[in-house]
């Protein structure tokens, strides 16, 4: 009888995804007549570890990616040479188009090609289909049946087996042909066993290198071990498999059109997940009763999902020790309790209870078969089993466990929440009040007020001690009842912070992300577990070793490629239970820009946070408080934290600069308050002789400098006293200078430099004049009318191809633009109209056409112009616009505005709304390439409860 494969593809396929199973090392391939060779493992521990980060953080999108649609076929009595201890069988129906799947050009199977293990497995099997692509014995080989056996072999390691079907007996010799041609390799040792002929293939040069195949009748049984080997031999002749497991019966493989399942077995899965476990993790998984039995996932996939869902199985001896026997009698519903959660949430587990009784005493006689009761009584002596029982009489249907990112250097669990529904807030709340005794008040910003409770250590850890282990990362130190829920935190920071967002209706329902993948999960379900993976891959590392994050940190890109994950439980009153498995690889488009960390500060933030490249090319934040303190933050994602603060006199006034003053390429930053003038080091440290104390209280920014490019510093600073006073800052020193600049009235706005054809032009104004003056403060130009400049209003020198065509431009209080040449005559430009004196005008080059262009701000419209007076764009922000600048980061432009509300808009130079925006903050805001990446931009702004907010605009 031959052995037929269609076209080579798919055995290349087939074997391929088996033996990339297998570490053959000094193994080669031949394709296109080149001599391919094999990625040597050190041992087979390395390559368990890919295959197991794939199954648990991929879940079931690798191992199921080979399958497409097939007819019906008859049932092949594969699982007869399964042993019924193993941990996972994936069966594929038919592996004919194998092939074409893995070489498809399916977004997400592409991205996740770049994995190392899966394109080691697609480059197998296109070495397989070379050798079997033009063989027409193989061609019905196409319609076979596969099943991938995974099982844990002894104390620490896994084994895989492959075992394909066919209609009829297979020759040995053809297979073993086959199997020699395809690997390259020869020599087979043979023994008999259970009067079945086991060829082994062994490579003396390693220590765990072979291959082992048998036929038996119509199965190929494929396997790295020849112990894996022989059990299936002896199942399938002993009649001690899969087959006739009882708790198997109710799932095994049938004749149905599903293309692909996968059949796992959770008491053995917790077995091998021990081996990849964190040392924490794998603690509680060895105290960990059994979940369910076994369960079954049909497979179906789309371009940009993957779902898996299917029956799941109780121990038919033992029912009530399994976890899931607590749902038995439940019902799925529609949840309510996910549009309290934060907006940020970026993992948590929902639980749904419809008869709350029932549920208790499923969970009492849960402890009591496992032996847990005792240690519950316990707890619920020292709780007081009044309040246990005031508290279970409380709580309603819909238990969460649920997380948002972390403040940076804080413990990435800080913002972990346990939430209970009550049917009574009052009571709710009169409960703690009663119990726990000591609370604060604290209102949000909506003005609504909350009673924020302390727990003292005899209540510590309430959740997991009434609900069990989902809730152990939740010390419950603080909590606070919400609308109807009882929100337990680490934190009163995290609580507060739960509670501003939650007024502010900034809920996760209302995340387009979220709400985008919750559309395609089922509405109703008994627990719901969603983890968002851009902003989680931290909190999955946890639960795995060293080897396994090393594979997570390596692979971080493609992984967040998923977006979200999700499972659900969904049981019915007749205590059926499924489950329902979606990964979605789609990145959908948010409507604000993505999350990337927060910062707790003393104190709200005041004043525009600025973003800073240092000389050692770190990217960091300088922020100041309301209480005046002045922080500089480092920029890094994974690490942040303050490299230093200091108290300031004031809020700084306009922006600080940074400048060289040692001329060694090393950032120091230059500031001013009312007060004084600071200047500090990238460490923290500053000169001996700052801060300057001024004689009278500055009216403006300061303005800096460099006359002639060489890092000789001179610092004007308006006054209240109608005076400029102007310093000198070299080598660390800063002294004060004599200059004849007066003014008639209070300067407040900032000063400006020019140097036309060798000669110096230094600005400034009070309120009806516009002064020119030279570096000695001598009157240089005579402006030949009286200005009375606007209050907003930039003053902005244009370079002009002679010093006859140079021109200051500003805008008057009218907002008519007015040319100031250097020979004092006055140009008034009526065409781009008149505007309110709350107007704000800067001057910019932003189509890069050479000629500078005029943005307007007034009211809610920003109105731009080319300088031919032709109009460029429009655009209405919400409310007034208070704030009005032109940010380059790296080679583009970008329009910042900010209104009343605190509401952010950043503008492309052409006028188009960035992706994102606009967006809500509590403080004005700065944008800068925070990572040093080229395609996106990071936005700093401040936010509720003291925070410091960082976004990503990609």
């Amino acid at each position: 009888m031959y052995f037929h494969f269609v076209n080579s593809q798919i055995l290349y396929r087939k074997v391929t995804y088996l033996l990339r199973n297998f570490e053959f090392s000094r193994i080669s391939f031949l394709n296109n007549n080149d001599l391919l060779s094999l990625a040597k493992f050190e041992c087979m521990q390395r390559k368990l570890i890919w295959s197991i980060v794939i199954a648990c953080l991929l879940g079931i999108s690798i191992l199921t990616v080979i399958f497409v649609k097939s007819g019906p076929k008859e049932e092949i009595d594969a699982v007869g040479a399964i042993p019924s201890d193993v941990a996972l069988v994936v069966q594929i129906k038919n592996i004919g188009n194998a092939a074409d799947v893995l070489g498809s050009d399916i977004d997400f199977w592409d991205r996740f090609s770049k994995l190392e293990m899966i394109e080691q497995c697609r480059h197998f099997i296109y070495n397989i289909d070379s050798v079997l692509r033009n063989d027409e014995r193989f061609v019905e080989f196409r319609k076979n049946e596969l099943f991938f056996v995974v099982n844990k072999l002894g104390i620490n390691k896994l084994d895989f087996v492959f075992i394909l079907s066919s209609k009829e007996h297979l020759k040995a010799n053809l297979v073993k042909g086959v199997v020699e041609k395809a690997f390259h390799i020869s020599n087979a040792s043979e023994y008999e066993y259970k009067e079945e002929t086991v060829y082994v293939y062994d490579d003396s040069s390693t220590v765990r290198r072979s291959l082992a195949f048998a036929v038996c009748d119509g199965l190929l049984i494929l396997g790295e071990s020849k112990v894996s080997v022989e059990a299936s031999i002896r199942c399938y002749k002993d009649g001690n498999s899969l087959k006739n497991d009882h708790n198997f019966e109710k799932i095994k493989p049938n004749q149905s059109r599903i293309s692909a399942r996968i059949f796992m077995n959770y008491n053995k899965l917790a077995e091998v997940f021990q081996l990849y476990a964190s040392n924490d993790f794998k603690a509680r998984i060895s105290k960990f009763p059994q979940i369910a039995n076994w369960s079954v996932l049909d497979i179906a996939t789309s371009e940009k999902n993957i779902r898996a869902n299917g029956l799941i199985t109780l121990d038919s001896l033992e029912t009530e020790k399994d976890y899931l026997h607590l749902f038995s009698g439940q019902s799925a519903k529609k949840g309510e309790i996910l549009s309290v959660l934060p907006y940020t949430t970026s993992y948590f587990v929902s639980v749904h209870i419809s008869n709350k009784e029932l549920f208790l005493d499923n969970y009492k006689l849960y402890l009591q078969k496992n032996n847990y009761y005792k240690n519950y009584e316990n707890t619920i002596r020292d709780l007081n089993e009044s309040f246990v029982k005031s508290f279970y009489k409380l709580i309603d249907s819909e238990l969460a466990f649920a997380m948002t990112p972390a403040y940076v250097g804080s413990n990435k669990y800080e913002n972990a929440y346990a939430i209970c529904k009550v049917s009574s807030a009052s009571d709710a709340e009169a409960l703690l009040q009663e119990r726990v005794g000591t609370s604060s008040a604290f209102q949000s910003t909506m003005g609504n007020e909350y009673r924020i409770f302390t727990l003292v250590d005899t209540l510590s850890n309430i959740p997991q001690k009434l609900f069990g282990n989902l809730f152990y990362r939740v010390s419950g130190t603080y909590a606070a009842v919400v609308d109807s829920y009882i929100v337990f935190a680490n934190s009163e920071m995290a609580l507060t912070t739960f509670i501003i967002d939650k007024d502010k209706d900034q809920v996760l329902t209302k995340n387009d992300n979220f709400r985008d993948f919750n559309d395609k999960v089922k509405s109703s379900y008994s627990l719901y577990a969603y983890i968002y993976m851009p902003q989680a891959i931290d909190v999955v590392k946890d639960f795995f070793g060293s080897a396994v994050n090393s594979v997570i940190d390596a692979c971080s890109d493609t992984l967040q490629a998923m977006n979200s994950v999700s499972f659900q439980l969904i049981a019915d009153s007749d205590s059926q239970y499924y489950s329902d498995f979606l990964c979605s690889f789609e990145k959908t488009k948010s409507n604000k820009p993505t999350f990337s960390w927060c910062f707790p500060l003393d104190s709200l933030v005041i004043g525009k946070p600025s973003m800073f490249v240092t000389h050692r090319s770190e990217f960091v934040t300088l922020v100041q408080d309301e209480s005046y303190r002045i922080y500089m933050i480092q920029n890094n994602k994974k690490e942040n934290r303050v490299l230093w603060s200091a108290q300031l006199d004031g809020p700084i006034i306009g922006d600080i600069h940074p400048v060289d003053i040692m001329k060694n390429h090393k950032q120091q930053y230059l500031f001013n308050t009312a007060k004084s003038i600071y200047l500090y080091y990238v460490n923290g440290e500053k000169p001996l002789n700052f801060p300057i104390t001024l004689d009278a209280p500055a009216t403006a920014d300061i303005a800096v400098f460099d006359y002639d490019k060489n890092k000789k510093y001179r610092i004007a600073v308006p006054c209240a006293d109608s005076t400029i006073r102007l310093y000198s800052l070299e080598n660390g020193l800063c002294s004060s200078l004599q200059w004849n600049a007066k003014a008639e009235g209070v300067v407040r706005n900032e000063l400006v430099h020019a140097a036309s054809e060798g000669m110096d032009y230094i600005v400034y104004s009070d309120r009806y004049h516009i002064y020119i003056v030279n570096r000695k403060g001598e009157e240089r130009v005579s402006v030949s009318e009286i200005i009375e400049r606007g209050h907003h209003s930039a003053m902005v020198f244009d370079q002009g191809a002679d010093a006859t065509l140079s021109r200051f431009v500003t805008t008057d209080v009218d907002g008519i633009v007015k040319e100031i040449y250097l020979d004092g005559t006055v140009k008034s430009i009526d065409e781009f109209g008149k505007r309110s004196e709350h107007h704000i005008f800067i001057a910019e080059d932003i189509d890069d056409d050479g000629n500078l262009d005029y943005l307007f701000a007034d009211e809610s419209k920003l109105v731009v112009y080319q300088q031919s007076g032709k109009k460029m764009f429009s655009y209405s922000a919400s409310n007034i616009i208070t704030s009005l600048r032109v940010k380059t980061v790296g080679e583009k432009k970008y329009i910042c505005l900010l209104d009343e509300k605190n509401k952010m808009y950043v503008l492309k130079s052409n006028g188009s709304m960035e992706k994102g925006f606009p967006m809500e903050g509590q403080s004005n805001f700065d944008i800068g390439v925070g990572d040093g990446s080229t395609n996106s931009f990071d936005v700093v702004v401040g936010g509720e409860q003291k925070m410091l907010y960082y976004y990503t605009v990609k």
